[in-house]
């Protein structure tokens, strides 16, 4: 990722509906997926922390750690995580002992990676047996637009590709669905008009006004609450969880 957009995510990450629904539905995605491991106190880890929004919502609740292959990224991170932090790149093995963690984050972090399935076999090496794995990618190489090149994007996902990757890791699969599926169609419009008339290096993050950033929040929750029971056939994201054996 360019280094410039690490303080405008950083500042994006506290108050965009979409962050805040993200960090809310895979914390309950990866607390239901853990039920069946039952660990006393779980221990978490975000691989691929970025500027720690998610990892500052899990110490709420969990022991949780956090690594990312960039300085700059974890530079941005508040004092509450100190010591908690370690910078690693996940394409050359992560320095934790096998079997370390109940559960483990990959948050947008696949599609940066060259050898995807080395990078997921690296995860499961850490991975607790029975512990759970809460992974989500961008959909839809069709929906390429400059911003995933800025972002150090190497390809989009769609869903049975993240869920064949899986099992050629070793994992089982618990859900591999689509999600935020209400808002495609005004998300996939946007980004196809982007792809066509935004320039490169011009970005498009912001906070949209008060009504529809909870607006957007409340749809993107509520619609958290199906995919555990039923996939969504599209989706602004890919989202995956699954257990090691």
């Amino acid at each position: 990722m360019e280094q410039y957009l690490f303080s405008e995510l950083r500042a994006m990450e506290e108050r965009h509906w979409w962050f805040m629904a993200r960090r809310a539905i895979l914390t309950r995605l990866m607390r239901k997926a853990l039920r069946s491991h039952k660990p006393e106190r779980p221990v978490l880890l975000d691989c691929g922390c970025g500027t720690g929004g998610m990892l500052r919502f899990l110490l709420h609740e969990f022991e949780a750690f956090g690594t990312d292959g960039s300085v700059v990224a974890l530079q941005q991170i508040g004092a509450e995580s100190s010591g908690r932090l370690s910078c690693a790149d996940l394409s050359r093995g992560l320095p934790f002992r096998d079997n370390s963690f109940d559960g483990i984050f990959l948050v947008e972090v696949l599609e940066h990676i060259q050898d995807e399935l080395e990078a997921l076999r690296e995860i499961m090496r850490i991975l607790k047996p029975g512990g759970a794995l809460v992974l989500t990618v961008p959909p839809f190489q069709c929906l390429w637009t400059h911003r995933d090149a800025s972002h150090g994007h190497i390809r989009r996902y769609r869903a049975g590709r993240a869920a064949r990757l899986l099992r050629d890791a070793g994992a089982d699969i618990i859900r591999v669905s689509y999600w935020t599926a209400f808002l495609f169609p005004l998300a996939a419009a946007i980004r196809i008009w982007q792809g066509r008339f935004h320039a490169a290096g011009e970005e498009d993050l912001f906070v949209p006004p008060n009504f529809l950033n909870s607006l957007f929040y409340r749809i993107t929750l509520a619609e958290g609450l199906v995919i555990p029971w039923l996939p969504l056939p599209f989706g602004i994201s890919v989202v995956a969880v699954a257990r090691k054996k």
